[in-house]
C-alpha cells in the first residue's frame, strides 16, 4: 500500500511562480475517462489521491465529475492549490464528500511576484477554508518559502492575526511546526525548496521513498517514483542523484510493477526528474492525445451563451432569419466590418429579396449595387449559386455540409454559419475572430495562418460548441470576437466571459496571440491613371472577366508613374489629342497582395481613343460599377462636372 498517490489532472497553470521551473510537456487536461482508468487502477494501492503533481487542479473544466469518480471509487482526495481559484470552485468543493484535505500555497502569491494588494486573494482562501473546515475538510494554509522569497509573508500574517483576533506567530506549534488557527484549519511553514534538475550535481545520499510508501502520474499517464524523504518533507531534488542505486527503495517497485505491468526496474530518479519537467520521454504512458484545448474551450458555451443574450448585436440579418439572408449577410461580411455592411445589405435585401431574384439580376446592376464594398469577386459568386440554387434546388438551400461548400463563393465558414443560423445544425464557423479567440483562450502557440492548423482549431470548435443552441454559439463568437477580443493585442478582457479560465490573459500574452507566421511583403504596382474628359462625357473601359476586379469599369491607365511628357506621348498613341492638362493627382490604394501608387492626369481631350473604350456622361457612370480603388479620380470627375 501506498501511503499517497499523486495523480496531475493538469499540468496547466494560471501563475506563473519564480521557485517554480514549469515544464516543457505539452499542456493538458485529464479526460474523465482516462481519470477514471487510472484511478480504479491505483485504487488497490492505496486510499489517499493527492490530485496534483504540477499544474492547478481548480483549473480543471470537469473537476466535479473527477471528484464524483474518486469519491465512487472510496478515495479520500486531496488537492494542492495556489488559492486564486478557491472563490469560484467553491460551490463544487463544498458537494464533494471525497475532498479529505486543502491545501493552499499561500507563498505563491508571493512567488509570483504580484504587485496588487494581497487582502482580496487572502480573503477569499480564507472565506473558502472556513467553510470547508466546517464541513470537516482538513485545510492547510502553508508558507513554505522560508529562507526563500518571503517579502509579502508579514502581510500573509498579519492578515491571519487580524482574522483571529491574536497574534499568530504566538501560538503553539506541534512537532512539524504547524499552527492551529481553528478547528481542522492549519497554518504550514516550511523552507524554501529546489525544484529538480537532472543535470544538478549529486546532492547525497539520503533515503528516498519514492516507490516505497508514494507514487505519481502524470497527465499524460507517464509515471515515476515520488520522492519523500525520511525526514517528513519535499525533496524532489532526491530524484536528480546520478546514482539510481543510492535512491531505489529497498523492497523496489514490486507494487507499482503489478499495478502497470511493463514498467522499467531499473529507472533512474534522474529520469524521474526529467519526465516531470519534460525534457525527456521516458516512462509509461497510455496516451499521447492531448485533448487540453477542446476541455478548455467546452467551458465557454454556457457563460458566452449567458454575455450573448446581454449583449449580442442587433443587426437586420438576425432579427429576419433565413438561409438566403444569412448566406448574403455572411458573404458581405467577409473582410468587411459591419459597419460598412449595413447600407449594402439593406439596399441588396430591396433590390434582390429572393434567391430567384439574385439569380436573374443583370449583372451590371448587382456590381453597381456592391460598388465600394470591394472584394468583387464575391458578388459574382452570389450570382453563380444563385443560379446553380434556382435551376438545381428550386430556389431552396441544401441542409448538408458537403452541398454547400459546393456551391461558388462557399467555404467552411459560409457553410458553418448558413447551417448553424438558419437550420440549427451544430457546425462550427471559424473565421479569424474566432480563431483569435480559440488561440488566446487555449493559449494555442498554432500557426492559425496554416491551412492544417486552421483544420485543427476547428475541430476545437466542433467538439466545443453548444449543441442546444448552435447558431447563437457562432454568432456570439462573432460578436465577442468583434467587440471584446479585439486584435492588435487590445482585448476587453475585463468584459470577457471566458476571462477564468482564458489561458492567455492568465499568461498575459494577448498581444502574443494568434500566432501568424509572417505575411508576404505586399508588392507595389506603380500606374498612370488618366481622366479624360471630351465634353460632358469621360473615358472608361472594363476589365477582363478573370482577375483582379475582374468585369468592372475603370479609367484608362499604364504601367508606370509617367511624366507629363511620356502621358502626351501615350495619350498620342491612344488617338487622342490633349487640349488642357487641367490637374496631375495621387492616389494609393492597398488590396490583399499589391499596393497601388497611382499618379493621375485630368485632361481635356478630342479623339475617340480605342474602340473599347467608353465615352460615358454622369448619369451613365451611375450606372456602372466602378471599383473604389478609383474612388478619388471618380470624386475629381464628379467634382469637376
Amino acid at each position: 500500500m501506498f501511503k499517497r498517490m499523486y495523480l496531475e489532472i493538469t499540468n496547466v497553470c494560471n501563475l506563473r511562480c519564480a521557485f517554480c521551473p514549469g515544464t516543457q510537456r505539452p499542456r493538458r487536461f485529464m479526460t474523465p475517462e482516462e481519470f477514471r482508468q487510472l484511478a480504479t487502477r491505483l485504487r488497490p494501492y492505496g486510499t489517499y489521491l493527492m490530485l496534483h503533481v504540477m499544474g492547478e487542479p481548480l483549473l480543471h473544466p470537469q473537476l466535479a465529475e473527477l471528484l464524483d469518480i474518486a469519491g465512487a471509487l472510496g478515495f479520500r482526495v486531496c488537492l494542492v492549490t495556489n488559492g486564486t481559484l478557491l472563490p469560484r470552485q467553491l460551490p463544487t468543493l463544498e458537494g464533494s464528500p471525497a475532498l479529505h484535505k486543502l491545501s493552499v500555497s499561500l507563498h505563491s502569491f508571493e512567488g509570483n511576484g504580484r504587485q496588487d494588494a494581497a487582502a482580496p486573494y487572502l480573503e477569499g482562501v480564507w472565506q473558502a477554508a472556513q467553510r470547508l473546515s466546517s464541513r470537516g475538510v482538513l485545510c492547510a494554509l502553508r508558507l513554505w518559502n522560508g529562507g526563500g522569497l518571503d517579502r509579502r509573508n508579514g502581510e500573509i500574517l498579519t492578515f491571519l492575526s487580524e482574522k483571529l483576533g491574536r497574534d499568530v506567530t504566538a501560538l503553539p506549534t506541534d512537532r512539524l511546526g504547524n499552527r492551529r488557527l481553528g478547528e481542522g484549519l492549519f497554518l504550514e511553514p516550511g523552507e524554501r525548496f529546489d525544484w529538480p534538475d537532472p543535470a544538478a550535481p549529486d546532492s547525497g545520499t539520503e533515503f528516498c521513498h519514492g516507490l516505497r510508501s508514494q507514487i505519481a502520474v502524470l497527465c499524460d499517464a507517464r509515471w515515476f517514483p515520488a520522492a519523500w524523504t525520511a525526514r517528513g518533507g519535499w525533496r524532489w531534488e532526491t530524484c536528480t542523484g546520478r546514482s539510481w542505486r543510492r535512491y531505489w527503495p529497498p523492497h523496489g517497485p514490486q507494487p507499482w510493477r503489478r499495478a502497470f505491468p511493463g514498467g522499467s526496474r531499473r529507472r533512474s530518479c534522474a529520469a524521474a526528474a526529467a519526465t516531470l519537467h519534460g525534457s525527456a520521454d521516458e516512462g509509461h504512458r497510455t496516451d499521447d492525445r492531448s485533448d487540453m484545448e477542446e476541455q478548455i474551450l467546452k467551458q465557454l458555451a454556457q457563460p458566452l451563451l449567458a454575455w450573448y443574450d446581454i449583449h449580442r448585436r442587433i443587426l437586420p440579418w438576425r432579427e429576419e432569419v433565413s438561409p438566403y439572408r444569412t448566406w448574403v449577410s455572411e458573404i458581405m461580411l467577409q473582410q468587411t466590418r459591419v459597419a460598412a455592411v449595413l447600407p449594402y445589405f439593406q439596399r441588396f435585401m430591396e433590390a434582390f429579396p429572393t434567391v430567384e431574384a439574385l439569380a436573374q439580376a443583370d449583372t451590371e446592376r448587382l456590381m453597381k449595387l456592391w460598388e465600394g464594398l470591394g472584394y468583387y469577386s464575391r458578388a459574382r459568386n452570389l450570382q453563380k449559386a444563385a443560379r446553380i440554387l434556382t435551376e438545381q434546388y428550386g430556389g431552396r438551400f441544401p441542409e448538408t455540409y458537403r452541398e454547400l461548400t459546393a456551391l461558388p463563393g462557399i467555404g467552411d465558414y459560409t457553410a458553418g454559419a448558413i447551417l448553424s443560423i438558419a437550420f440549427g445544425q451544430a457546425v462550427p464557423a471559424v473565421d479569424g475572430n474566432v480563431l483569435r479567440l480559440a488561440a488566446r483562450i487555449t493559449g494555442s502557440r498554432l500557426d492559425v495562418l496554416d491551412a492544417k492548423n486552421r483544420k485543427i482549431f476547428r475541430s476545437w470548435m466542433a467538439a466545443a460548441m453548444s449543441q442546444e443552441r448552435p447558431g447563437a454559439y457562432n454568432q456570439a463568437l462573432m460578436d465577442l470576437g468583434a467587440t471584446v477580443c479585439l486584435p492588435s493585442g487590445a482585448p476587453l478582457c475585463g468584459d470577457c466571459p471566458a476571462g477564468d479560465f482564458c489561458i492567455a490573459r492568465q499568461e498575459g500574452c494577448q498581444a502574443r496571440l494568434p500566432v501568424r507566421s509572417p505575411k508576404r511583403e505586399k508588392r507595389t504596382e506603380h500606374l498612370t491613371v488618366f481622366l479624360l474628359r471630351r465634353g460632358a462625357a469621360a473615358a472608361l473601359r472594363q476589365r477582363p472577366d478573370t482577375g483582379l476586379l475582374a468585369g468592372l469599369w475603370e479609367y484608362p491607365h499604364v504601367p508606370g508613374a509617367l511624366a507629363e511628357a511620356e502621358a502626351a506621348r501615350q495619350l498620342q498613341m491612344w488617338g487622342v489629342n490633349p487640349t488642357k492638362w487641367a490637374k496631375k493627382l495621387s492616389a494609393r490604394h492597398i488590396f490583399t497582395h499589391v499596393r497601388w501608387e497611382m499618379t493621375g492626369y485630368v485632361v481635356e481631350v478630342d479623339g475617340l481613343g480605342p474602340g473599347d473604350w467608353l465615352w460615358a456622361e454622369a448619369q451613365q457612370r451611375e450606372r456602372l460599377a466602378i471599383p473604389s480603388a478609383f474612388e478619388k479620380f471618380t470624386a475629381e470627375l464628379k467634382e469637376g462636372e
